[in-house]
């Protein structure tokens, strides 16, 4: 089993501990780039769809909003639809995020105990994992 790490924001040590750490999960972005990049394949592999699910249900969610909402509100349909488009997006990454962020270790345990890897890494995964769903509905 590799070192135990504790980071303290109450040394100087422990800060520039996690900063090196933050640093060395970034110079690491082709592993956690794949981490995030497989498990995104395996949420949508099950799918008849698969990773184009993402931009259906993305689709979906905003023409019904817009088709039911669309008549209370002051902005033309163009403007409403960009604005639930927009928003919905932002927001689904934000969830992604903090959902991920609550549980990014304990996803991970068998990775931490098995591989000697900055922590970091794991954090950037789930960010990783968040953003590109996340790209794919502001293109659209």
């Amino acid at each position: 089993m590799g070192q135990q790490h504790v980071y303290s924001a109450r040394s100087m040590a422990g800060i520039g501990a996690a900063w090196r750490d933050l640093v060395a999960g970034w110079r690491m972005g082709d592993v956690w780039r794949t981490f995030a990049w497989d498990e995104i394949q395996s949420r949508y592999r099950r799918s008849f769809l698969g990773l184009s699910w993402i931009v259906l249900s993305y689709l979906v969610f905003v023409a019904s909003i817009a088709l039911f909402f669309g008549g209370f509100s002051q902005k033309s349909g163009f403007e409403f639809v960009q604005h639930v488009a927009i928003g919905y997006a932002v927001i689904r990454f934000n969830l992604g995020v903090l959902s991920d962020g609550c549980v990014v270790f304990k996803a991970s345990v068998k990775w931490i105990h098995s591989t000697p890897m900055p922590y970091s890494v794991y954090i950037y995964k789930g960010v990783a994992r968040s953003t590109f769903p996340f790209v794919v509905e502001i293109t659209v």
